[in-house]
C-alpha cells in the first residue's frame, strides 16, 4: 500500500443538542483516522451556542442532551489530504480549542434513513492551513438544529485524544477517561 502524505479519513461519530443553562449548544463529535487504519484522534466541535427564549429560561432544570446524529460500524470516512501535512493532534491549532464554522444539513430518505452531513470550514491546522471538509453520520431522533435546514453554526474544534482505530468499536464514542474528558454523553 502506498502512503499518500498528509491523508487522512474523517468520520463523524455522534451529534448532540446540549442545554447548558443559559445557552442551547450543539455539540459534534468526529475522528480523524490515519491512512492504514491502525489509529486516530478524537475531535470535538462545540458552538457558541443560541441563547434561550424567557420562556424556556423559566424552566431552571437543564435537560439531558439530545442525541441527533450516530455512527454506525463501517460508516462513510471521507478523505482528505492536509497540505502542508499535519499528525494527529494536528487539526486544531489552539489546544483549548480553534475558531471555525460547523454546517449541518439532512439528506436522504426519510423511509431509509437520513445522513446529517456536515462540514467543518475556516479551520486553522497546526501547519498553519485554512481548512474545509466534510464528514457525515446518520440521524438520530428528532434532530432539533436540523428543522431549520442548512446552517452554519460558529464555534471551536479541540483535539480530545489519540486511540487506537477499531472500526467496530467506533460508533461507541471515545472510552474512559477521553469520554469524561467531552463532558458529554458518549
Amino acid at each position: 500500500m502506498t502512503l499518500i502524505p498528509g491523508l487522512f479519513k474523517i468520520c463523524g461519530q455522534a451529534g448532540y443538542n446540549v442545554d447548558t443553562g443559559r445557552l442551547k449548544k450543539i455539540d459534534v463529535v468526529f475522528g480523524l483516522i490515519d491512512q492504514t487504519f491502525t489509529s486516530m484522534a478524537w475531535y470535538l466541535f462545540t458552538s457558541d451556542g443560541d441563547k434561550k427564549s424567557k420562556r424556556e429560561l423559566a424552566n431552571h432544570d437543564p435537560m439531558p442532551a439530545e442525541q441527533f446524529g450516530e455512527q454506525i460500524a463501517g460508516g462513510r470516512r471521507i478523505p482528505h489530504t492536509f497540505k502542508p501535512e499535519i499528525h494527529l493532534d494536528g487539526l486544531a491549532i489552539h489546544p483549548k480549542g480553534t475558531s471555525a464554522y460547523l454546517t449541518l444539513d439532512v439528506t436522504g430518505d426519510p423511509q431509509r434513513g437520513r445522513t446529517v452531513e456536515c462540514r467543518i470550514s475556516q479551520l486553522k491546522t497546526k501547519a498553519k492551513e485554512v481548512v474545509t471538509f466534510p464528514f457525515g453520520m446518520r440521524q438520530a431522533g428528532i434532530s432539533v438544529p436540523l428543522r431549520m435546514g442548512p446552517r452554519s453554526i460558529h464555534g471551536l474544534v479541540k483535539f480530545v485524544a489519540t486511540a487506537p482505530y477499531d472500526e467496530n468499536k467506533f460508533p461507541k464514542g471515545p472510552q474512559g477517561p477521553t469520554a469524561r474528558h467531552l463532558g458529554i454523553p458518549v
